[in-house]
């Protein structure tokens, strides 16, 4: 009997032992997470400051404190199949760090935040859904592409805020949808490229001294009632037709053009620029404001 007490009692401290080791590790070192784990990050408020975290295959690397899990002058790699899983109201922040991530991982937010501040964010052959969820880049650089065949990367944001503040984001090959959403963008740029298509459900796009640049084939669709608002512009640096549209929205070869008032598809554009409500560095022409989405809009 007092060896068997003695044995499970030695397993249980070895146990402990080892838990703590490891959330110790995690905050003090280099951090390479072993294949097939499940790895739960942090308490509240926990700060990984100036460390390399790498996760090797099929892991789900969890955030779920409530709190703000910061990562302060950290590498974070994620390798194949990765999961990135951020709910229960927690915050994750990027401060002067970088993140990377590939081949066919996966990063979700359930009703949590994303904060970047001076940091790189680069996603490879990723799929990124984010639920009722906050994503603030300030004085960033986003990638997101696919580069490992015809598909394309997938990006859903539902019922969700984007925001970008001096930053500049580039999409390459990616299938964007953003429905109930915000996207706001702030002294930033949006590069879609290489059959990229960013696509607005009920939603609404917002640009302050901010661009859109449709590339090789990047496309933008306004459907379900989506409207924009502030200023900026939609420019494109492709040799075909500027404005081809679903609705009686007249094409533009520059100039201004009013977004938001009937469903619109713009694609395969020419050198041109559509310039919303009047940016004073595109054209001086009259200006013309977005109108809210009209009522009785069609749902998505």
């Amino acid at each position: 009997m007092l060896s068997e007490f003695s044995s499970s009692g030695f397993n249980e401290s070895l146990r402990q032992t080892m838990q703590s080791a490891q959330q110790q590790a995690a905050k003090c070192c280099a951090v390479p997470i072993v294949a097939k784990t499940y790895f739960r990050v942090g308490e509240d408020n926990s700060t990984y400051d100036d460390k390399d975290i790498e996760l090797g295959n099929n892991n789900i690397l969890s955030m779920a404190t409530g709190g703000i899990i910061a990562f302060l002058h950290t590498d974070v790699a994620m390798g194949p199949a990765n999961w990135l899983y951020v709910t229960n109201r927690t915050t994750m922040l990027l401060d002067t760090s970088s993140l990377a991530a590939a081949s066919y991982s996966v990063w979700t937010t359930e009703s949590s935040s994303v904060s970047s501040r001076g940091s790189n964010v680069d996603l490879t052959d990723v799929a990124v859904m984010a639920s009722r969820s906050r994503w603030n880049f300030t004085d960033s650089l986003w990638t997101f592409q696919f580069a490992s065949g015809p598909a394309r990367s997938m990006l859903w944001f539902d019922r969700s805020d984007i925001s970008l503040v001096d930053t500049r984001a580039t999409w390459t090959n990616a299938g964007a949808l953003l429905s109930n959403s915000t996207l706001r963008l702030v002294d930033s740029t949006l590069q879609l490229v290489g059959n990229s298509d960013l696509e607005l459900w009920a939603s609404r796009l917002e640009l302050v001294n901010s661009s859109i640049v449709l590339a090789n084939g990047g496309t933008l669709r306004f459907s379900c009632g989506s409207f924009t608002e502030s200023e900026g512009v939609i420019a494109s640096d492709s040799l075909l037709p500027l404005a081809k549209v679903t609705t009686n929205i007249t094409n533009t070869t520059g100039g201004q053009q009013q977004l938001g008032a009937a469903d619109l598809k713009i694609e395969n554009q020419m050198s041109g620029i559509i310039d919303l409500l009047g940016a004073s560095s595109v054209s001086a022409g009259p200006s013309t404001a977005a109108a809210p989405p009209p009522s009785g809009s069609r749902s998505p």
